[in-house]
């Protein structure tokens, strides 16, 4: 064992871990209380059409479908590698889902496209909260 300086810190190296496993690991348990309690708040009604903003491995995305089967779920996020962990998990059930790779600023939508729009961690990384509301 070589000897270590005081004023070094020993760096351990780990596997590496793809940002969408270590969302999916760290993250998701963390906010999956707060996914549970916005859908519980929401008033029974069709969803319809349904925007996930910030949408990351499909937290809030899966709870919507789960709660609501008919609705038509477009999930949005700048990230791919979060979308497509959303995409494996939902393989060979994925009718009621768009993909949408990008920002919230960015999209072309008209006005009124979706009956509701649901975001979870994402309106701090929009330059225009309020804009976007």
């Amino acid at each position: 064992m070589r000897p270590r300086a005081a004023n070094c810190v020993e760096v351990i190296a780990l596997a590496p871990l793809d940002s969408a496993t270590h969302y999916a690991t760290h993250v998701v348990p963390f906010v999956r209380p707060f996914t549970l309690a916005l859908l519980a708040s929401l008033a029974p009604h069709r969803a319809g059409d349904v925007l996930d903003h910030g949408a990351g491995t499909g937290e809030v995305a899966l709870a919507v479908h789960a709660r609501y089967p008919e609705a038509l779920v477009t999930a949005l996020d700048p990230n791919e590698p979060f979308l497509d962990a959303l995409a494996t998990s939902t393989a060979g059930d994925s009718a009621w889902l768009d993909l949408v790779v990008g920002r919230i600023e960015e999209q072309p939508w008209p006005a009124p496209r979706f009956d509701m729009v649901l975001s979870q961690l994402a309106l701090m990384f929009v330059s225009d909260p309020a804009a976007e509301l």
